[in-house]
């Protein structure tokens, strides 16, 4: 199905020939102002018109107009030139229309408007270069006005010198199916939602008898390319929802008392831990790093490097920040674009401090209790580096390791210390 589109100047005064009459379109140089006009064929000129389109017989077209009936698809014919000149019943019943109303480009009204230009040109190039024709368009049921998706497909019929001289095209109701994969395309972004939310919360999943970072899953199980596990679409749908860490991890007694065990809450900047940051704000190449222990209620710095005033002096934030997503997993967490991501772009921080990148490794101690992050910031957008992933893992296990020593250095003196009373 098609119709005059912008046409060249060459065609615009065409005659299209059909069974028993001879149409002219007059067309203007924009492909429009169709005109119509008709007159009767003499025998003589028939006969030209039945050997320039394949000379059928009276029986053949019998039989080709049974065949056409038959098929439950919508069945149509058109002359070399795109004037449709045939239809089967199916069409008629559709349609509500006759073939005076429909023949030639008649049928344009049939169409919904937000399909009728594309198809125009579809149907414009296939028989101007004598190429398949295949599109998808709605048709208007007369039964009850609504529009259904159909699939228009031609092929050209050639005779002998290669010369076409008939166009075959059917039209079939796909509306079932495109409904059906509408639905199934629903359901695959609400179960991406979900997986969306699992990554949030989860680094890491058992797939195949092996762990992998969930962003490699998504890629291995459906073929989606993420950016740190949260794909485009998916993010883009969690836009008008306000996400929070879980409050388990965060809130877990085991992982309190860890950060409280640790003696750092509330302790002066020492030089071991500065050395630390100083270091991580070098090799990563940002503006500001800092270690973060994460109590219930605030977010402690043992250190920092880059920080203004009046954080540097504080060295405390409450509510939420990043390092509450980080503590939810023992994998880093990577924001190259904070503001670009509806996952953390609502984090108080993107806004009061200008944090545009973030990336955050979790300080896992050795009994596996998660108490914080190593962390680096950026003030603007930053496309972490794979070597930037791992120094920043590495400075976290520094970070740890200084942790237990200091940890392990204190219950050395609380163990030495009743043995000097007895002394």
């Amino acid at each position: 199905m098609g119709g005059p589109g912008v046409c060249p100047r060459s065609i615009a005064a065409a005659t299209y020939p059909c069974s028993g009459c001879s149409q002219g379109v007059r067309v203007n140089q924009w492909g429009s102002g169709v005109k119509q006009e008709q007159k009767n064929v003499g025998s003589s000129e028939r006969k030209d018109l039945e050997a320039r389109f394949g000379g059928r017989s009276t029986q053949d077209d019998a039989h080709y107009r049974t065949l056409a009936e038959a098929i439950p698809q919508i069945v149509w014919t058109a002359n070399p030139d795109g004037w449709l000149d045939f239809y089967n019943q199916h069409w008629f019943d559709y349609t509500g229309l006759t073939l005076e109303q429909t023949q030639g480009w008649g049928w344009e009204p049939v169409l919904h408007p937000d399909d009728l230009q594309n198809c125009i040109l579809r149907w414009t190039h296939a028989f101007s270069t004598g190429e398949p024709y295949e599109t998808e368009y709605r048709f208007k049921r007369a039964a009850d006005g609504e529009y259904r998706w159909h699939l228009g497909r031609a092929l050209p019929v050639r005779n002998a010198d290669g010369a076409i001289v008939k166009w075959f095209g059917t039209c079939t109701d796909i509306h079932d199916q495109k409904e059906a994969a509408e639905i199934m395309r629903r359901q695959r972004d609400e179960l991406e939602k979900h997986l969306v939310t699992l990554c949030a919360w989860s680094n890491t999943v058992m797939h195949d008898g092996e762990w992998m970072s969930f962003p490699k899953y998504l890629e291995r199980r459906f073929g989606m390319r993420t950016t740190h596990g949260i794909s485009p679409k998916a993010m883009a749908k969690l836009e008008a929802e306000d996400r929070v860490p879980a409050a388990g991890a965060l809130n877990d007694p085991k992982r309190l008392a860890a950060v409280r065990a640790s003696g750092l809450l509330d302790t002066l900047p020492t030089a071991g831990f500065d050395r630390i940051t100083r270091l991580g704000a070098s090799v990563l190449n940002v503006p500001a790093t800092f270690i973060s222990l994460v109590d219930d209620h605030r977010d402690f710095y043992v250190s920092h490097c880059g920080f203004g005033e009046p954080l540097a002096s504080e060295r405390q934030l409450t509510g939420q920040t990043f390092c509450h997503f980080t503590i939810q997993g023992e994998r880093p967490l990577i924001i190259p674009d904070t503001r670009a991501d509806p996952l953390y772009a609502k984090v108080p921080t993107v806004e009061s401090l200008g944090v545009a990148a973030y990336l955050g490794a979790p300080l896992v101690l050795l009994s596996g209790e998660v108490i914080g992050a190593f962390c680096a910031i950026d003030f603007a957008p930053h496309a972490w580096t794979e070597s930037q992933v791992l120094a920043a893992t590495d400075l976290a296990s520094l970070v740890v390791s200084e942790i237990e020593l200091r940890q392990a250095a204190f219950d050395f003196q609380r163990h030495l210390a009743p043995a000097a009373t007895i002394r």
